[in-house]
């Protein structure tokens, strides 16, 4: 059985976005200086790869 899911993203000011899938979201990364409130996309393959 194949699952699939849908997810969106957009930008919410100059140095993120947020992602969405179903009812979770998620604020992601998108400068270099780094954001306290998000997580970058290393922190998100690494946490997707130990699920």
């Amino acid at each position: 059985m194949m699952l699939e899911y849908r997810v969106t993203a957009h930008r919410i000011d100059s140095h993120g976005f947020e992602a969405r899938a179903k009812a979770a979201t998620i604020t992601l990364d998108a400068d270099m200086a780094g954001r306290d409130d998000a997580i970058n996309p290393a922190e998100m393959l690494l946490a997707s790869l130990a699920a």
